[in-house]
């Protein structure tokens, strides 16, 4: 398992698909987690939020565990388990790395440049009077609608 700050890329082979983004990245071998949000600040400082969720529902899907199973082999109560995998716990990173152990997978941090790309693209959207921005769209719509496949 891999938990990695860095901005988004996607690629896709016939083993494994890359997902990554500004806030983490979730990896056992190369399959990736969705991106969930912006980071923020936690207890360890490095596990947003709404990645720790993710994180522990794809590790406990993989292991093919119910949360009741994963309580019992991380040693907690499966209240705990459904409490971060719905966001309302924010656990800290050590516990977030026992409970992937848990799932017989580990964590791994990497760090790595940061590309603003997805911020810069939101900010100039959200400049964009209402109008526009439903002006944009209908404009993406009538584009996608006179595409046609070219062989």
């Amino acid at each position: 398992m891999l938990v990695s700050t860095d901005s988004e890329a996607v690629s896709t082979d016939s083993e494994a698909t890359t997902l990554t983004t500004s806030s983490c990245m979730v990896a056992r071998g190369e399959a990736e987690l969705p991106r969930v949000g912006q980071p923020v600040e936690t207890g360890s400082g490095i596990i947003p939020r709404v990645s720790a969720w993710a994180i522990l529902a794809e590790a406990r899907r993989r292991a093919g565990l119910s949360q009741r199973e994963l309580a019992r082999r991380a040693g907690t109560s499966q209240a705990a388990i459904a409490r971060i995998e719905t966001g309302r716990q924010d656990p800290s990173f050590g516990t977030l790395e026992r409970l992937v152990r848990a799932c017989e997978l580990d964590i791994r941090i990497r760090l790595v440049p940061h590309d603003d790309h997805d911020e810069v693209l939101m900010e100039e959207m959200l400049r964009r009077t209402p109008e526009e921005r439903l002006r944009s769209l209908e404009d993406a719509a009538e584009f996608f609608a006179s595409a046609r496949l070219v062989s």
